[in-house]
């Protein structure tokens, strides 16, 4: 994800398709939703590490939003970030957990409706967007389920690493149905556009025929990699992963990037890339080490205190904590998923619940830990600090977080 993300920066794909995006919503509310529920969604969920973030902020900044403004907007973009970097956040915890991916992806779905509205909610509050209440309220709900519906039928079909990219197209799709008639601002030929596109359109396109064709997904996985004890399996041409390089290659052909540029491409991406997975693998091991040292088992005797029906409202906050400290849900999923799970058997709570709990909650804090704020000072100037990004994200974050907390009592009443 990441050196797909460098190649389409390399080749102007970013800041094409963001201005297209752009022009294609004349309405204002329209427009910011495109950009938080579509632009922001697909590129996050795409690949990850905060590229909706560096997308969006400059955009929102040449809309002639303010440098906090702009900063809050690209943040809201994180509202759906179970599904970001193709799912591995929901995919890393669905295996600890010992669930299957389409169930961890639907209840984690189920479990971010509030917050997913409230984000838009939001993004229309932070853009003082002057329309009536009725139709904002409008614009709102049918992104919001374009969204949620996308997200529900790609896992549906078993295909839950696309299902953020397909929720973030459905909202652009949308909107463009829902567009005014008549010319844009969109300078763009087609075939500057079909140009742009087919990189993502390679990805998207190899991820649903692997997905989605059975016999076709069934021949690559016989090519899998597995371990000497059996515990690990890799299946390299079926993995999420390589569809990402082949996209990235393709991106390359296409914009004709000079050998030195590609150079500088990989030695970027590779850096990027090795901080991150020494990050996720030292989450793994601390969870490792919490679990064969008896941490886990401490902190579920001291959770045996509490009284059983408070249990549904503490697994929202453990992950809410994680998501905040690690600025990732799959770094939040290995520290605490299996924390979660002895925190169910002694709540006899259903542990897809818990799971998506920790996921989802997790993830809707990452859009207020100190990473991802660090990211959007970076891309709309050191004028606005941190702490002021932090003040004015919270109350949304911590708003999502409580609504999960909530609907999990609910739940298990």
């Amino acid at each position: 994800g990441v050196f797909l993300y460098w190649v389409l920066r390399a080749g102007g794909a970013l800041d094409a398709i963001a201005r297209m995006t752009a022009a294609a919503a004349p309405n204002p509310g329209l427009r910011i939703l495109l950009l938080v529920y579509g632009l922001g969604v697909f590129f996050e969920s795409a690949t990850g590490f905060g590229v909706g973030i560096i997308v969006t902020a400059p955009l929102f900044l040449s809309l002639g939003y303010s440098p906090l403004r702009a900063g809050l907007l690209a943040l809201l973009g994180q509202c759906a970030v179970p599904w970001g970097a193709l799912a591995v956040g929901t995919t890393l915890g669905a295996q600890l957990a010992g669930l299957s991916l389409t169930d961890a992806s639907l209840h984690a779905l189920l479990l971010s409706i509030p917050s997913l509205v409230l984000c838009g909610a939001a993004a229309l509050w932070v853009a003082q967007v002057k329309q009536s209440l009725w139709l904002s309220i409008a614009q709102v709900a049918s992104l919001a389920l374009a969204l949620m519906g996308g997200i529900a039928l790609c896992s549906l079909a078993g295909a839950t690493e696309l299902a953020g990219c397909v929720g973030g197209l459905t909202v652009i799709a949308l909107v463009l149905a829902l567009r005014r008639t008549g010319p844009t601002a969109i300078h763009a030929t087609q075939q500057d556009s079909l140009r742009v596109l087919t990189p993502l359109a390679v990805l998207v396109i190899g991820l649903a025929l692997t997905r989605l064709v059975t016999p076709l997904g069934d021949a690559l996985k016989r090519y899998t990699i597995t371990s000497a004890d059996g515990i690990f399996q890799l299946a390299p041409v079926y993995h999420a992963g390589f569809w990402l390089l082949v996209a990235a290659v393709v991106g390359m052909l296409v914009f004709r990037l000079p050998y030195p540029q590609i150079l500088q491409i990989s030695r970027s991406a590779s850096m990027q890339w090795v901080k991150a997975v020494l990050a996720v693998a030292g989450f793994i091991a601390s969870g490792q080490v919490m679990s064969l040292a008896g941490m886990t088992e401490s902190l579920t005797q001291s959770a045996a205190l509490a009284p059983q029906w408070s249990l549904p409202l503490l697994m929202p906050l453990v992950g809410a904590l994680g998501g905040f400290l690690t600025a990732s849900n799959a770094g939040s999923n290995a520290i605490f998923m299996g924390f979660q799970v002895h925190l169910t058997a002694l709540a006899q709570f259903d542990l897809n619940y818990t799971a998506a709990a920790q996921n989802a909650a997790a993830s809707i804090a990452c859009m207020m830990s100190p990473g991802r704020l660090a990211l959007a000072q970076l891309l709309i100037g050191q004028e606005v600090r941190e702490h002021e990004l932090l003040r004015a994200i919270a109350p949304v974050a911590l708003l999502g977080v409580l609504s999960m907390m909530l609907l999990l009592w609910l739940i298990a009443l």
